[in-house]
């Protein structure tokens, strides 16, 4: 099921997501002369897409709307900056940690667009914070994450070693929550900066002079310079298929902030390996928010396929379910995940993360040394479980 992006519930969810009150103001005044704004649906955009926060910086003080309306606004926003400030508290406690111990850590995106490049940590929602280390510390930050309360996602008493080495190698991060203090953020523990396509080829050890130190609470961190922030978020997006508006607003954001020389950018994006994913992004940014594409950005030119990418990309930013919620949704972002790959051929993780997983291994429980048979036995744990259901 999907929605018309050009709905006056979609496009009020644009100009309030962009902190952009004149276009506001005009979206406003052509529902005031509508019948056929609901509320209900722009409040569910707002959540799907986790906009809320910004809305209620430009909807607080309208009377147009119902008092059931802003007072929801208005709750979760509230409950962002609570999650906020115990993020940040978090996250100073993590680094102190990683500083005493002589762990280097990259933080990703989270808090750190929120103070850089909303004025406020509070602004922008949040989920949750992203930290990578070397692998060769992983264990440690996982241990310190334990000491915190935290716990894995992963049920580690589910699997033996073989299929636990199987998870950390397909995959470039683990994620941990808090059982007990839901205002404790989630936090992703990264041994890899992304996954296996190839793209955004940073070198968090040869490339740290790309990297700048932000203060925070007293705190020193580590995070991208803005030119490869931008580019970083362009190729997160690209790799979830932009399937929160929240991701695609950040790079108006940093538009606004940032004074960008777009021929560096550029540059860059093609020594990180993502000039596609640059370009994808502003095709977007100017689709959704009307700000015109660089004229560098836009000497990259789309091809049939890059076309067909955008299709694909404005499906999940109109589609109401649940990411990859069906055996249809998941063919598409397969289809679509392999597109995006820059390597010569399919990295081994993603082959392998698509021949078994953990569901076989919970249908059926082998030992260590019969793993290689959950390879050609896929199919028919696929048509158990169909049948099973």
């Amino acid at each position: 099921m999907s929605y018309s992006a050009n709905s006056q519930e979609f496009q009020l969810v644009l100009s309030c997501s962009a902190l952009d009150k004149n276009r506001t103001v005009e979206v406003i005044k052509k529902i005031s002369n509508s019948t056929t704004f609901d509320e209900d649906e722009f409040l569910s955009l707002l959540k799907r897409h986790h906009l809320c926060e910004l809305a209620f910086q430009l909807l607080k003080d309208e009377s147009f709307f119902s008092s059931s309306l802003r007072s929801q606004i208005e709750q979760l926003a509230q409950a962002n900056q609570f999650k906020a400030i115990a993020g940040l508290a978090i996250q100073v406690r993590l680094q102190h940690f990683f500083q005493a111990n002589g762990i280097y850590a990259i933080y990703m995106k989270g808090l750190f667009l929120s103070h850089l490049y909303y004025g406020d940590i509070g602004k922008r929602n949040l989920v949750d914070i992203d930290v990578w280390v070397e692998e060769k510390f992983f264990n440690q930050g996982k241990s310190f994450l334990h000491a915190l309360g935290y716990v894995s996602t992963l049920d580690h008493s589910s699997f033996n070693q073989r299929q636990l080495n199987f998870i950390h190698q397909c995959n470039h991060d683990e994620i941990f929550y808090h059982p007990i203090d839901k205002n404790a953020p989630v936090i992703e523990l990264h041994w890899k900066l992304r996954n296996a396509l190839g793209n955004f080829m940073f070198d968090p050890i040869k490339e740290q002079d790309k990297l700048m130190q932000v203060e925070m609470n007293g705190v020193a961190f580590s995070v991208f310079k803005h030119v490869d922030q931008f580019i970083f978020l362009c190729v997160h997006g690209a790799e979830h298929g932009w399937f929160k508006l929240k991701w695609l607003v950040d790079l108006v954001h940093l538009n606004k902030r940032i004074h960008y020389h777009w021929e560096i950018v550029v540059s860059r994006a093609k020594e990180l390996n993502s000039q596609r994913e640059l370009r994808l992004a502003w095709s977007l940014v100017e689709e959704f928010y009307d700000l015109s594409i660089p004229d560098s950005i836009a000497e990259i030119k789309l091809t049939t396929i890059d076309r067909l990418r955008l299709n694909y990309i404005r499906h999940l930013i109109n589609y109401k379910g649940a990411f990859c919620d069906t055996g249809k949704e998941k063919l598409f972002n397969l289809l679509y995940t392999v597109s995006l790959n820059r390597r010569p051929v399919l990295a081994k993780e993603l082959l392998l993360k698509n021949l078994t997983n953990t569901t076989d291994w919970l249908t059926l429980p082998l030992p260590s040394s019969l793993f290689f048979l959950y390879f050609p036995l896929r199919p028919f744990l696929w048509v158990y479980r169909k049948i099973k259901s």
